[in-house]
């Protein structure tokens, strides 16, 4: 299978289209053409999933998070980027990203993180112009639960040992948003959807405060453990489409650089 047959695939997912201005998706390094026998799903591509991709034979690696958001005037083993590219096109390996077009699209990774946390109700966060999607998601639990019961409930579903939370841990709470990666750009329009609590990443200190003080207890995931599933999301996605033509490996090299103590 062609890597832009694999790219059209993911497109009937996650329209390119649907991808926020700043965003930079799609097949990123490589060749459309390049013949793919085995595939490397990650978050990150950096240089050491890069070196992971050719020591295991993938041709072709599809991650969430895009590389060269900012243009380079050079390509060098000083810099992280012309390391990172240098190895692509020694080991000619292509790599296409999906990001916040995977992000909004029905089906996509906020539809998984609700699924995860086993909301009812599901509607779009805030709505983008594109009839049907939007950024982030907000549903119900089928019977209201304390926050520190949804906080041990999160960590359950995310295989985590470790989160951050912030609120009254006896305090009931029904009406659940949440957001993939670092969405606390959206604690107002959480507020004005009535949410109870905000599950998201990289929120500040002032932010915690902020929510507590409008009425709105918080979920801090991290960035990472958000978006992690974005790999068992792609597998389960393109194994009944590709069948036994390409061989699918989640990478072992991609993982949080953030560590706990």
């Amino acid at each position: 299978m062609k890597c832009k047959e694999i790219a059209a695939i993911i497109e009937q997912l996650a329209p390119a289209a649907l991808a926020y201005e700043w965003d930079n998706v799609g097949l990123l390094c490589g060749d459309a053409e390049q013949e793919v026998t085995k595939l490397l799903l990650t978050l990150d591509l950096d240089i050491d999933v890069a070196l992971e991709a050719a020591r295991e034979g993938a041709q072709m690696v599809v991650g969430h998070h895009p590389i060269l958001f900012d243009p380079i005037s050079r390509v060098t083993a000083q810099t992280p980027d012309g390391r990172l590219l240098r190895a692509l096109a020694r080991h000619n390996i292509s790599y296409y990203a999906a990001h916040t077009n995977l992000d909004v699209a029905q089906g996509g990774l906020n539809d998984l993180l609700a699924k995860k946390f086993r909301l009812k109700n599901v509607e779009q966060l805030e709505p983008i112009d594109i009839e049907g999607e939007g950024i982030g998601r907000i549903g119900d639990l089928d019977t209201p639960v304390t926050l520190r019961a949804l906080a041990e409930r999160v960590k359950k579903a995310l295989k985590i040992t470790d989160l951050r939370y912030a609120g009254d841990d006896g305090q009931l709470v029904s009406r659940i948003a949440v957001n993939s990666g670092g969405g606390t750009s959206l604690i107002e329009t959480a507020l004005a959807q009535g949410a109870d609590v905000l599950i998201t990443g990289d929120y500040k200190y002032a932010q915690f405060r902020h929510c507590l003080a409008h009425g709105m207890q918080v979920i801090d995931v991290g960035h990472y453990d958000s978006e992690i599933l974005v790999c068992e999301l792609l597998n389960d996605y393109l194994t009944p489409r590709i069948g036994q033509e390409v061989e699918l490996i989640a990478s072992r090299a991609n993982t949080n650089v953030v560590k706990f103590l």
